[in-house]
């Protein structure tokens, strides 16, 4: 038993997870019979390690977009507030009297 496909060992199709170019698969490839449980555990430690890792990477990314737009709305409420303010100066100011 060749486990070196990454869909085999329940990842979506296209989705490697992996950090690594080395195919993980146990050492036998002829008979599933022949893996040891050393070589089991080895593969799936290592392929948990490697989700860990893409996890790690895509939390990072999350964290950061959301600090960025933390920041953008912080900027909209800024200028909101000058506009509001803006506003409420023009409309304590007088009209400007028309010579006709």
């Amino acid at each position: 038993m060749t486990i070196d496909n990454p869909t085999e060992s329940g990842l979506p199709e296209g989705s490697t997870g992996a950090t690594s170019t080395a195919p993980l698969q146990p050492q036998t490839q002829d008979d599933p019979s022949n893996i040891t449980p050393q070589e089991l555990t080895g593969f799936v430690e290592k392929l948990l390690k490697q989700l860990n890792d893409k996890l790690d990477g895509v939390s990072t990314q999350i964290f950061t977009r959301m600090d960025e737009m933390s920041s953008r709305i912080e900027d909209l409420e800024k200028s909101i507030g000058e506009l509001i303010q803006d506003a409420d100066e023009d409309s304590k100011t007088p009209p400007a009297s028309k010579t006709t």
